[in-house]
């Protein structure tokens, strides 16, 4: 199996992922994670899953799974902002993700279902909510210029990486876009 470099994060993934959207729902959960287990003790590493595939049952058997995965594993999960329009109702799915799995966290989590530019901005506006509702940018300015300064990303992130450099970026991007 390869391994490649999972975008800028500094962790490695396997080239070939497993998805989670169409397991056999007509077979039994422990089979549907045997199909797991196996995939991972071939080599593979990224699992992907989100609430709602295969009738809402893709997160307990890749729960089914991790409870005893023969190798090391990534984890990938995301939710749509129509359907997460609230930090809360966005805290709470992560949530329900983690137990319904079984794992401390979520490695990677993805916005998607973004097909007309209003989801986008719907997508974005929450991302900045949400800063606002964990307390990240409280009496701050609404901008990734405001948060490069904060810091309490940085240390609450499990995977150590360089939040504040990243929001420095974006920072400069939305300076360019104001020009």
């Amino acid at each position: 199996m390869k391994y490649k470099p999972y975008g800028r994060t500094g962790l490695h993934v396997s080239a070939v992922g497993f998805g989670g959207m169409r397991f056999d729902i007509t077979r039994p959960v422990a089979e549907n994670a045997d199909l797991v287990r196996y995939a991972n003790a071939c080599g593979i590493t990224y699992f992907d899953t989100a609430p709602g595939y295969c009738n809402d049952q893709s997160e307990a058997i890749f729960g089914e799974a991790f409870k005893s995965m023969p190798g090391t594993f990534r984890v990938s999960t995301k939710g749509m902002p129509t359907e997460f329009d609230t930090a809360t109702k966005a805290r709470d799915a992560v949530r329900r993700s983690l137990d319904r799995m079984g794992i401390p966290k979520i490695h990677f989590y993805h916005v998607w279902c973004l097909r007309k530019m209003e989801h986008y901005e719907l997508a974005m506006r929450k991302a900045l909510d949400f800063q606002h509702n964990w307390g990240l940018l409280v009496g701050r300015k609404a901008s990734a210029d405001a948060c490069v300064t904060c810091g309490k990303c940085e240390e609450a992130c499990t995977q150590h990486l360089p939040i504040c450099k990243r929001l420095a970026t974006i920072a400069a991007w939305e300076a360019e876009a104001k020009c």
